[in-house]
């Protein structure tokens, strides 16, 4: 099981006999400073200010749906340069393939096919990640979740898979240097191991 951080501890927590193995991989620990993602001290405001962060992910997508159309001219245009300058060397090594880039932005794409409500529910799940977790993570049987983050992630900093050991100290925890928020594709060898 490979599941987005949060949702995926909340549920191991409320059901972890369904779950053998979960590799949580760049996760924000809750309650999740959202100004420390991306270098985006803004992010704060635009969460409590609900219309601010509306009219940004309306905007956002409309920029994901025009990229998604020719990732291949999406890269060589002046918006797809700014965007692989503003990751780390490893993940814009990774975002310059456009064969991964393609899936990556298919995906946010079908996120926001439902439009202003597709929109809405983007917001309100990143609303989330700025409270603590209701769910009792620290209970999560031993050897069950593996812990992967990579030091020169921009996206959710290192900090984060600190605070998260200190609160599962069952998990197995793997830190690798030099290595960004798409850490797991490096590693895919050793992600299926685990998950064998």
């Amino acid at each position: 099981m490979v599941r987005w951080g949060p949702f995926g501890l909340a549920y191991i927590a409320l059901y972890p006999e369904c779950v053998t193995k979960a590799v949580i991989i760049g996760s924000p620990y809750l309650p999740f400073d959202v100004a420390t993602a991306h270098n985006n001290s803004l992010a704060r405001f635009v969460l409590k200010i609900p219309a601010l962060g509306i009219w940004g992910l309306k905007k956002f997508r409309a920029e994901v749906l025009r990229a998604n159309k020719d990732i291949t001219a999406f890269l060589e245009s002046k918006k797809g340069k700014k965007m692989l300058e503003s990751w780390p060397e490893a993940d814009a090594k990774f975002f310059a393939n456009p064969h991964w880039l393609t899936l990556i932005y298919d995906s946010k794409a079908e996120g926001f096919l439902q439009k202003s409500e597709g929109v809405k529910a983007v917001f309100e799940e990143h609303q989330l990640f700025t409270k603590p977790w209701a769910e009792p993570i620290s209970l999560i049987p031993d050897g069950q979740v593996f812990l992967w983050q990579g030091t020169e992630d921009l996206a959710c900093r290192v900090e984060n898979v600190y605070q998260l050991n200190e609160n599962i100290p069952t998990a197995i925890l793997d830190v690798f240097h030099l290595k960004g928020h798409c850490v797991m594709f490096d590693n895919l060898q050793k992600l299926r191991e685990i998950l064998a």
